[in-house]
């Protein structure tokens, strides 16, 4: 229901499915009532089990695409076989969204979807492929390292080359080139290179990011450093 200032308050009895699939088709992007109504879940964990299993398979796009980020917030660990189920969901936006909420809630359990995206890398998709390395580099799976890098080396699409290239070097781990080039200010490339200094996680890592958000001779540039450092310090706080 609304309140007297118009703010979107969830009662008890009004966290069931129906309730809150009409919730989320009524505020739109309206980010204050979704705020409120992950709150509300995220006080009642059985009942957002519940409800969100069941979104799951609501017909809406819109209503099922809400599901996975709602079950890591509101629910953290016990959202996972939530999350879990929509990287299997009909709509392929749906499932990368899933994914990257795996990732952000624990690299460990995604696992599984290692042989998937193997054979995503190969696809011919313009951002499929992208998508997956970069997915495989933050999981961690040096298993697909072979992979990653035949990407580098005979992919069709130059863009796809580059971003493979950056992507072996997080899957090596390897900080200080990555900060070189950070450094160096590899202009095209330095999103996908403050994305791989976040997951490699070194100091030299760091510092690099630091030095291109102040450092980079453009916005766009420090923006990307920016996002990433951010992600970068957030992680380290939880340790």
């Amino acid at each position: 229901m609304l309140g007297d200032a118009g703010a979107l308050r969830m009662t008890d009895e009004t966290l069931t499915p129906q309730a809150v699939a009409f919730t989320l088709e009524r505020a739109g992007h309206d980010a204050s009532q979704l705020e409120e109504l992950l709150r509300s879940l995220k006080s009642q964990p059985a009942v957002a089990i519940a409800t969100l299993s069941e979104l799951s398979d609501h017909p809406s796009f819109e209503v099922r695409s809400w599901v996975p980020r709602a079950a890591r917030l509101a629910l953290g660990q016990e959202g996972l076989t939530i999350i879990k189920r929509a990287t299997h969901d009909r709509d392929p936006d749906i499932r990368d969204a899933a994914i990257e909420e795996l990732v952000a809630l624990d690299p460990r359990e995604a696992d599984f979807l290692v042989p998937e995206l193997r054979r995503r890398l190969r696809s011919g998709d313009t951002y499929e492929p992208v998508a997956a390395m970069w997915t495989l580099a933050q999981i961690g799976a040096k298993d697909a390292l072979g992979d990653v890098e035949e990407v580098a080396r005979s992919a069709d699409r130059p863009w796809h080359r580059k971003a493979a290239e950056i992507a072996v070097l997080a899957l090596r781990g390897d900080g200080e080139e990555i900060a070189r080039r950070i450094r160096d200010h590899d202009h095209d490339s330095v999103p996908w290179l403050a994305e791989a200094a976040r997951i490699v996680g070194t100091k030299e890592c760091r510092a690099a990011l630091s030095w291109c958000v102040d450092g980079a001779p453009d916005q766009s540039c420090r923006n990307a450093c920016r996002e990433a450092l951010d992600k970068f310090e957030a992680r380290t706080s939880e340790m």
